[in-house]
């Protein structure tokens, strides 16, 4: 009997311990996706410093974020089962080459594009005085196989004598080069300024399209924002330009005397450009889900105007889904979020 006790007691063991290195196994190993799932809804103002008067008020405006990370076998399971997470393929997340620190780089700079874009919106919205200034071309990533004197992070000011601040106007300029030719390039490099010659390509492109001369690099255009009063957005582990939106109206809000929330707690997402225009993002179901439970009661959504637009719809099916009572509100700029939050009755309604 004793005997029979142990043997089931071993086997036992022996089953439970190889579940656990197979559950090991299925966290660690990694699969060929990102997995996409909800993050969190962050109260805008901390981000958000605005030389003014504070005022006080009950309600607040929040981002609302995604999780994303590499996946692995057990992601790949639970994805079989729920609508809680997404997995990517890892190709339609980065560039042919790309490496996870380029796409982390590279959604740094969207974030930062897209906080210029806030504050230009913002200061334009409330007629208070902005200089915007265009400074340069940084240099994010050389193509594959280009040999150049370029580097990442390069400030290109100059070329062949030439101010440049704007894709368009570096290929105005090599339009009329010719394949191999050296040309002058005044850059900043690591604080210093410095001029290299870099060799101008014929730049690929698709079959039957003019040919392009270029440089043969991805570039960020690179602004300088100065505001009266001073105001700036600052953010550490944030990539991404969906914030856009938040960042516009949490600006807004303290330019304004008047409380923008109404007393509200007031979520969304969506891009910002220099003239207010809201656009599309990824993963907006799970954004809403994120503002949900954070007990938001509006969630802005990019409006679908362009055929292949498709956040407001998704957006309504997932509050429809999930039983939120939360408010879905489709906006195309930011002066439509506006006027709905001044149309709303001040919140806790009196009766």
């Amino acid at each position: 009997m004793t005997q029979a006790l142990s043997k089931r007691r071993i086997i036992s063991f022996s089953i439970l311990f190889i579940l656990f290195i197979l559950i090991g196994i299925g966290f660690l190993v990694p699969i060929p996706y990102y997995v996409m799932k909800p993050g969190s809804a962050m109260d805008v103002e901390p981000y958000v410093q605005v030389e003014v008067p504070q005022k006080d008020e009950n309600g607040k405006f929040y981002l609302t974020t995604i999780s994303l990370q590499e996946g692995s076998v057990i992601d790949y399971l639970i994805d079989r089962f729920s609508d809680q997470i997404e997995l990517i393929p890892n190709e339609q997340l980065l560039a042919p080459g790309e490496t996870d620190e380029e796409y982390e780089r590279e959604q740094r700079e969207n974030m930062e594009e897209s906080q210029h874009f806030a504050l230009i919106s913002a200061f334009q919205y409330t007629k208070q005085p902005i200089r915007v200034e265009k400074i340069g071309l940084e240099v994010f990533r050389i193509l594959e196989g280009v040999r150049t004197g370029l580097q990442p992070r390069d400030l290109i000011q100059k070329v062949d004598n030439q101010a440049v601040t704007s894709v368009e106007g570096l290929s105005k300029i090599l339009q009329g080069k010719q394949v191999g030719e050296k040309v002058p390039v005044t850059l900043v490099r690591k604080g210093k300024s410095i001029t290299v010659e870099v060799p101008v390509i014929e730049l690929p492109g698709k079959p039957n399209e003019p040919k392009r001369h270029g440089f043969g690099f991805t570039a960020f255009v690179k602004t300088s924002v100065t505001t009266t009063p001073k105001a700036k957005i600052q953010t550490e582990n944030i990539g991404g330009p969906s914030a856009g939106l938040m960042f516009t109206l949490e600006t807004i809000d303290q330019l304004l005397p008047e409380n923008l929330t109404n007393g509200y707690q007031v979520s969304g997402t969506g891009t910002i450009d220099d003239k207010g225009n809201v656009g599309q993002i990824g993963g907006i179901q799970y954004k809403v889900m994120a503002a949900d439970r954070q007990g938001a009661h509006i969630f802005f959504t990019p409006k679908d105007i362009q055929p292949h637009d498709n956040n407001e719809k998704i957006a309504k099916e997932t509050a429809k889904k999930i039983g939120t009572k939360m408010e879905i509100v489709p906006v195309a700029n930011v002066q439509e979020a506006i006027e709905y939050l001044k149309k709303k009755p001040y919140y806790p309604a009196v009766s």
